[in-house]
């Protein structure tokens, strides 16, 4: 017996790994953008699992999770995904100077990203759109050595979605 639902249910995880393919597809111009001198993120990930063999700078997916309603003719879905960057530099100063400039890059790519780009994949939806975006810093670290040092720094969006619930 094949299964043949009559209710609709989206695939929200499917935008985490198209914000993470416009991040690759797009960084170089973005980080351009900046006014700055900096290299593409060398490793886009879809999760933080590997974090002991770090390549910098880095992005990853860290968590993401949505909340929806399916009790009407539309589905009304808010998504929210997290990514986390890291960036390194000798100097912790710089870490810290890039990180920022990093962070711009990102939302200025998350913001400006289209439907298409975001629902690469995804059916049965009418909109995809950002609500809210979120930034964090994290303290400086360094390593044993004190010759190194990474700065950690998340951003969260928020999207609201809707999309067809037959």
């Amino acid at each position: 017996m094949s299964w043949t639902p009559t209710g609709k249910v989206i695939n929200t995880r499917l935008i985490a790994a198209n914000i993470l393919t416009f991040i690759a597809a797009n960084q170089v111009e973005a980080l351009a953008w900046t006014n700055a001198t900096l290299i593409p993120f060398q490793d886009i990930k879809d999760s933080v699992a590997n974090r002991t063999n770090p390549v910098y700078p880095s992005i990853a997916l860290r968590d993401d999770n949505d909340e929806g309603s399916y009790d009407g003719d539309f589905l009304q879905i808010a998504y929210r995904a997290t990514f986390e960057a890291v960036i390194e530099n000798p100097n912790p100063s710089i870490a810290v100077q890039n990180a920022r400039l990093y962070n711009l890059a990102l939302c200025s790519m998350l913001k400006n990203m289209t439907l298409t780009d975001l629902k690469t994949g995804i059916n049965n939806v009418s909109s995809i759109d950002l609500k809210t975006m979120e930034t964090g810093f994290d303290e400086i670290k360094a390593n044993p050595q004190q010759n190194s040092f990474a700065q950690f720094f998340e951003v969260r969006v928020t999207y609201q979605i809707i999309g067809a619930a037959y």
